[in-house]
């Protein structure tokens, strides 16, 4: 019998809590208290030029939030009003919120119905002359078509964003994302493997990019001048201290995600009535912010069990 309907639930002990905190997170966090310096600054830097190294990318900024990163790549690229931007529908909000904030208008490229990522193909239906921008979004940590996105990309003369709001970590042919387009961003929001309670990363190689996000996020101030209009997004030094802690123990967790999805996968295979996802074999590590599962209805409609109880149970 079902936990559900009274039986004796399978799980004793209580789930664990996340984020994980540990001894090093409460000294970062005590040592930047200590210092009166809450404000961004050298935490930051040092975040930001550790991310840019292991990522092997040129430029990192770690900024407010995943929104505010994705909305500042779209400014930096100049892209605004008349612009279109193709997004995948199955996403978290803020990537058709910062194509919006940045006056751009969005286009739905469709998923692919094996892995329920962004379809190469249907993102090459969707060009069009006022393209200018291609979001691709590694839904539940998992890396779409990299090869094929760029490919598109250069060829139809537009930018590549990965969105890897829930794939800090992942690879694709043994090369982390966030080197993969012209440009990546992060979410660091409480619920993803990396986080700061709030906070983003942005990524790039694009040295002139850069140069504008710089600018950005220097309030529009350069060289003790204010030559343009702007806002401060960075993150602050209480962020970055726990950014610093969380990260240095985030390559345990990944491989440790990976074992633990290969378990659930291995075991979901005698059910016959639910499944993992399809797997490309260049994806290197599979971040598992979430572990995406397809329910068949048909392999339980004779039991009469519907989604619903499914997903209660």
């Amino acid at each position: 019998m079902l936990a559900i309907h009274g039986g004796t639930p399978v799980l004793k002990q209580n789930i664990p809590a996340w984020p994980q905190v540990t001894d090093i997170d409460r000294e970062m966090l005590k040592d930047t208290l200590l210092s009166g310096n809450y404000g961004s600054g050298k935490l930051r830097k040092e975040f930001e030029a550790k991310f840019a190294k292991d990522c092997g990318v040129a430029h990192c900024f770690a900024v407010a939030n995943g929104t505010v990163s994705l909305e500042l790549l779209l400014r930096g690229f100049g892209i605004g009003r008349g612009d279109e931007v193709i997004l995948p529908p199955y996403t978290f909000i803020a990537t058709l919120s910062s194509i919006v904030f940045a006056g751009a208008k969005p286009v739905f490229a469709d998923i692919d119905d094996a892995n329920y990522l962004i379809s190469p193909a249907s993102v090459q239906e969707k060009i069009t002359d006022k393209t200018r921008a291609i979001v691709a979004v590694a839904v539940g940590g998992c890396p779409p078509d990299l090869d094929a996105l760029e490919e598109i990309a250069q060829r139809r003369g537009v930018k590549l964003i990965v969105d890897a709001a829930q794939g800090v970590g992942a690879e694709w042919k043994g090369k982390n994302i966030c080197a993969y387009g012209d440009a990546a961003s992060i979410s660091c929001q409480n619920s993803k493997n990396l986080t700061s309670g709030e906070g983003g990363i942005i990524t790039t190689n694009d040295d002139v990019l850069a140069k504008r996000l710089e600018l950005m996020l220097s309030g529009g101030k350069e060289d003790g001048q204010y030559v343009s209009v702007a806002q401060d997004h960075r993150i602050t030094e209480l962020q970055a201290s726990i950014l610093l802690s969380q990260y240095s123990k985030l390559a345990r967790e990944v491989v440790l995600r990976d074992k633990n999805a290969a378990y659930l996968a291995g075991r979901l295979k005698g059910l016959g009535f639910v499944e993992h996802l399809a797997y490309d074999e260049r994806i290197t590590t599979h971040a598992y912010h979430l572990f995406l599962m397809r329910f068949k209805r048909d392999a339980l409609k004779e039991k009469g069990i519907t989604r619903d109880q499914f997903i209660k149970a």
